[in-house]
């Protein structure tokens, strides 16, 4: 029996049956962001602040490259963070997909399970940088011309095996073990309705996005009138009531509703899967 498409609206059977979702999902998503966001002043503040000032002017590479180097490490915790956030969300919502009946605090847990998930998420990335580092390494030989093919191929590659190993998540929150290649079985015969159903929801995710996002910022643009560049000297800085209002409603309520969607079609698919193919 091939894989239904049903599987790309899986996000929205959760929060339309579990509304209380965007609540407790909301909470763990500003924490995330405010931790973020507060190592990526804290270390690369300077940095940043830097880098926009020599915006419009033509600095030596030297200076452009030591504000880039002195910013890495706040932008590598940045990113860390919202790993970690992004894998208690996967979590949940495969939780959500594959055990529905267990919804305490909104199938938010904070222990082996979401490490596992966690150990997916960072591979898939590590894998994804290593493609762009080798395709445009390889590219490099053949100048400007060579770099955008390398770097083409390697997005290609990405794309297949993110596709391929798109049921890793799921497959090891169900059985309890990191199994970074089964999902290849399991995917091998539904690719082409994999790459659809996923399509349709990042379509869907885009939209909600979309939509809520041009809501906040006419709220924004009514409330404050314009607003200014954010400041990342500090902190205090940073945190003025108009980007209070938006990180409050991006990170409270769409970052939940686009995670539903983004992390509930996987599962939803290999809550398909499974049965056929390990019966």
């Amino acid at each position: 029996m091939a894989l239904s498409l049903d599987f790309a609206f899986e996000g929205f059977r959760t929060i339309r049956e579990r509304p209380r979702l965007i609540l407790l999902w909301g909470a763990v998503a500003l924490t995330g962001h405010a931790v973020a966001v507060a190592s990526l002043i804290h270390r690369a503040g300077p940095s940043i602040m830097q880098m926009q000032a020599l915006q419009g002017s033509a600095p030596a590479d030297a200076q452009r490259l030591e504000g880039v180097a002195a910013g890495l490490p706040g932008v590598a915790l940045f990113f860390t963070v919202y790993l970690i956030t992004g894998a208690i969300l996967a979590t949940a919502a495969a939780r959500a997909a594959l055990n529905p009946q267990d919804d305490r605090w909104g199938y938010l847990r904070f222990g082996l399970d979401e490490i596992r998930m966690f150990a997916v998420h960072a591979l898939m990335v590590l894998m994804a940088l290593f493609m762009l580092m080798f395709g445009g390494t390889l590219g490099y030989i053949g100048g400007e011309t060579g770099i955008a093919t390398g770097m083409f191929a390697a997005g290609g590659v990405i794309l297949s095996l993110s596709i391929r190993l798109s049921l890793n998540g799921p497959q090891s929150l169900d059985r309890k073990v990191l199994d970074l290649f089964g999902s290849f079985t399991l995917t091998r015969p539904e690719v082409w309705r994999l790459i659809l159903g996923y399509v349709i929801a990042f379509l869907l995710a885009f939209a909600v996005f979309f939509l809520c996002f041009q809501a906040i910022r006419s709220l924004v643009l009514v409330t404050f009138g314009n607003v200014p560049s954010p400041d990342y000297s500090s902190l205090r800085a940073y945190l003025t009531p108009p980007y209070m209002v938006v990180e409050t409603l991006l990170g409270g309520v769409v970052v939940p509703l686009v995670s539903a969607i983004v992390y509930g079609a996987p599962a939803a698919a290999y809550r398909a899967l499974k049965p056929s193919r390990s019966a």
